[in-house]
């Protein structure tokens, strides 16, 4: 069996000065696939990146660089979540297993940009 998760970002907002509020809405579940394709949904009580980033730069020999402000596992049940976390600097982007370490069938969907 191979286990899929679907993430989902709803909503981001950043609000302050220099240290800034993000409000990060999502959904998460996890489900088990079968040879045949079939999906039936899992327990999920599982450690899953979370991820606020500032805005990207590039370094002296022109590689872009992600610049986190916010990087920690959570523990999460599947369902819908809503965490606010204090950040220092301004968000561009957020969202659940930024670096898609984990299978999921839409990766693009984990992260979003703000609300600013």
């Amino acid at each position: 069996m191979i286990t899929f998760r679907r993430n989902t970002v709803h909503l981001i907002k950043s609000l302050g000065k220099d240290i800034y509020e993000v409000k990060l809405s999502f959904s998460v579940n996890k489900l088990y696939a079968d040879s045949t394709g079939k999906e039936s949904v899992a327990p999920m009580n599982d450690y899953i990146n979370i991820g606020i980033f500032g805005e990207e730069t590039t370094d002296k020999n022109g590689w872009r660089k992600t610049n986190p402000l916010y990087l920690q596992k959570h523990k999460l049940k599947a369902g819908n979540h809503t965490l606010v976390l204090k950040v220092k600097g301004k968000s561009q982007t957020a969202g659940v297993d930024p670096y898609n370490i984990l299978i999921d069938r839409i990766p693009d969907e984990n992260t979003g940009a703000g609300d600013n």
